[in-house]
């Protein structure tokens, strides 16, 4: 007999979630041979807080979701080997201009898009940055909105042709892309708006 694919899902869902702790808000505690931790939290302060613990743990961050809509749920799969000096950083915003500012920043601080990190909750795109140290390069970032397919892929293409690539897909109350491009010198900036 076939299964549906939601009860695949389902099935598998209930054998990853058997391998997996979860964590309340507080201090993250895991055991040494757990491979992976599922933190939930409304707050995205406690989110970020609660990531840069497990990360000192050998924790590093997979993919999130929203959960319901308002707490976001991430799991995180223990390094085979410590990456040192990592730190997350959580960016949260319900206007895409502002989230690019966000980001952009937070790239010229040498963070980089976890790009299974950017989930919708409580009405704002909520994502994860990632630092490992000093880095040559940085990535410049570009956020892409509209409600109609038609013009998000003409978007999408016009960006690809000036060198962005596709990072991650969202859906708020539109269509939202998040592309990036590397920029080798610090005197590269992001373009002028005539230039989008």
């Amino acid at each position: 007999m076939l299964m549906s694919r939601s009860k695949v899902a389902v099935v598998l869902s209930a054998v990853l979630l058997s391998a997996v702790s979860f964590v309340t808000p507080g201090e993250v505690k895991t055991s040494p041979s757990q491979r992976y931790l599922v933190l939930a939290t409304k707050k995205t302060s406690t989110m970020q807080q609660e990531l840069n613990q497990a990360v000192s743990q050998g924790f590093r961050l997979h993919s999130g979701v929203a959960a319901g809509e308002s707490e976001l749920v991430y799991a995180l799969e223990r390094a085979f080997e410590p990456v040192p000096n990592v730190e997350y950083l959580v960016l949260a915003t319900s206007r895409e201009s502002t989230m690019e500012r966000e980001l952009n920043a937070a790239a010229a601080e040498g963070y980089v898009l976890s790009p299974g990190s950017v989930v919708y909750a409580d009405c704002e795109l909520v994502l994860v940055m990632e630092r490992r140290g000093r880095e040559e390069d940085r990535t410049q970032y570009l956020v892409l909105a509209t409600e109609r397919l038609s013009t998000f892929q003409k978007e999408i293409d016009a960006a690809s042709d000036r060198g962005f690539d596709l990072l991650a897909l969202a859906y708020t109350d539109e269509n939202v892309a998040i592309l990036g491009r590397t920029v080798h010198s610090p005197g590269d900036s992001i373009p002028a708006e005539s230039d989008r």
